[in-house]
């Protein structure tokens, strides 16, 4: 346990040591400084030598509060190429085309709920139709974006110092933030168009 510990700090004391740089360079210099504590703290002999100059070494609690703030703070280090002054000129491509792409089909939500508003005159089964266009608008805007965060992972075209990024955002972000609330907000609207609406199976 104790030598698996110890590869993990080297691992992302290392990750943290490669991320300060490009902090530095791009005038972050808070960011800079802060990985810098943090490959201080991560890396076994760093931390060693740091504890005996402040003959304060952290206690064992102590050092795991620390551990779960760094973890916090971990995907701080591969959002390098969204600060504007920073990113390459095949960066600011790649980024512009995916974000006009993602608000396109982001914008199919929306619409649909401002071209289906419901009026005071309308049918119950036009009524229906227009809560039933709306559900399928935001349904694919769900599917979509998560089928194209996908494919821009695997894709040979994205930066490779943007896909770090996108490999943590797909599978750690996504799934445990993003996606369950979207999709609970999805199902409740269904339950709505059922039972509020009287809209019956669709």
């Amino acid at each position: 346990m104790r030598k698996f510990l110890s590869f993990l700090g080297w691992f992302f004391g290392i990750i943290f040591l490669l991320g300060a740089i490009p902090y530095f360079w791009c005038g972050e210099f808070f960011l800079g400084l802060w990985s810098l504590v943090v490959v201080v703290v991560l890396i076994p002999p760093l931390y060693k030598y740091a504890s005996g100059k402040l003959n304060s070494p952290f206690s064992k609690p102590k050092t795991l509060i620390f551990s779960l703030v760094v973890f916090v703070f971990l995907f701080a280090n591969f959002i390098r190429p969204v600060i504007p002054g920073c990113m390459t000129k095949s960066e600011k491509e790649w980024m512009s085309k995916t974000l006009e792409r993602a608000k396109a089909i982001s914008d199919h939500c929306p619409n649909a709920i401002k071209i289906n508003e419901i009026k005071s005159g309308d049918l119950q089964k036009t009524k229906c139709n227009k809560l039933l266009q709306v559900y399928k608008a935001c349904s694919f805007s769900i599917n979509k974006t998560q089928e194209d965060l996908l494919k821009y992972e695997k894709s040979k075209d994205i930066p490779s110092s943007i896909r770090l990024g996108f490999l943590i955002g797909n599978h750690i972000v996504m799934p445990t933030l993003i996606m369950p609330t979207a999709r609970r907000q999805i199902e409740e609207a269904k339950k709505n168009i059922k039972y509020k609406w009287k809209c019956g199976d669709f």
